[in-house]
């Protein structure tokens, strides 16, 4: 394993470690992790696996803004369920997601299964 990878993946542990002591700074350790996952996977020419990374930057970014901007005085974050019509939602833009990501690999990579590969939008 390389220098790199082992970066990553301590701080991978490290992020898992935070987020079950429900500290916000889970979010800056996965920020470094997915960046380094983005540069060890783009090396490696595993493009959807380093777009992926970008993917949980973002989420990351939001859920850091989020958790501080919902957190209670008590120190708890609420934590809402979707509705079935956010459901359905979520659904029917995942299926677009796959769809639209399978057709680019299948159009411009030489992915052999290129919606399997596209599924990882789910």
């Amino acid at each position: 394993m390389a220098p790199l990878e082992i970066l990553a993946t301590a701080l991978g542990v490290a992020n898992i470690v935070l987020i079950v002591r429900r500290s916000i700074w889970n979010f800056a350790f996965a920020l470094a992790m997915v960046s380094l996952y983005a540069a060890i996977f783009f090396e490696a020419k595993l493009y959807s696996d380093a777009a992926l990374q970008i993917f949980f930057l973002v989420v990351n970014l939001y859920g850091w803004w989020a958790w501080g901007q919902n957190k209670a005085k008590a120190g708890e974050i609420a934590v809402d369920h979707l509705s079935l019509r956010g459901i359905a939602g979520w659904i029917a833009g995942s299926v677009l997601a796959i769809l639209f990501w399978g057709t680019m690999m299948a159009r411009f990579t030489d992915a052999s299964h290129p919606y399997w590969d596209g599924s990882i939008a789910m």
